[in-house]
């Protein structure tokens, strides 16, 4: 069988969940693509300083994948940018030739969107609905050709819990959320009949740097 090349975004926090399923997926043979905004992924609330986190963060989770055996290669760009979506999957085919499993895990950190509704702004809707929602799409649209093209594909979009139900001051990250889990449900009627399976994910609460901040 043909190794297969994983892209897992939002890899940047080293006790995070991308940089755990990235090295899960390696655990498996698979050979990973690892991105993420900044080196060190964004600070997940105001008072998350740089820090607490490993400043070269991304290009440690791919020293770490290498060491197992498994081709590992690290790209920076935001998944919220048309140009920057469709360059992180060219990257990926160019490195390897190939695109077999998308994991859209990126996530906008916490910020305003935690609040009564009168407070909270526009530009704070923004940038949760453009990570956690837009983000997927564009990843989405630019790996299905490559994926159509070999007739086999794995899309896991990562979802929550509160996607799913409704919890007091989660409105704007619910509604993204909520977004991810009916894209999946759509877009994996249209594209099974090209091989490609898609699902959601809805953790809840883990412990990482994003829950404890």
């Amino acid at each position: 069988m043909t190794k297969r090349v994983a892209l897992v975004t939002g890899c940047g926090k080293l006790d995070g969940l991308g940089a755990a399923i990235a090295t899960t997926l390696a655990d498996a043979g698979v050979s990973v693509a690892v991105t993420d905004i900044a080196p060190e992924g964004l600070r997940n609330a105001p008072g998350d300083a740089i820090g607490k986190r490993a400043p070269q963060g991304i290009a440690e989770l791919g020293t770490r994948l290498r060491a197992k055996g498994v081709e590992s290669e690290c790209f920076l760009g935001d998944v919220s940018a048309e140009a920057d979506a469709a360059r992180l999957v060219k990257e990926a085919v160019d490195r390897f030739g190939r695109l077999d499993i998308l994991v859209n895990n990126a996530a906008a950190p916490h910020g305003g969107e935690f609040n009564d509704i009168v407070d909270i702004s526009l530009d704070a809707y923004d940038k949760v609905m453009n990570v956690n929602a837009r983000g997927p799409f564009l990843m989405m649209r630019a790996a299905v050709p490559h994926m159509r093209n070999q007739k086999w594909g794995r899309i896991v979009n990562i979802g929550s819990v509160t996607g799913r139900v409704g919890r007091q001051r989660q409105a704007i990250y619910g509604a993204s959320k909520a977004a991810v889990i009916q894209m999946t449900r759509c877009f994996a009627t249209e594209l099974g009949q090209d091989g490609i399976n898609m699902n959601a994910v809805c953790p809840g609460r883990m412990m990482t740097s994003r829950a404890m901040s």
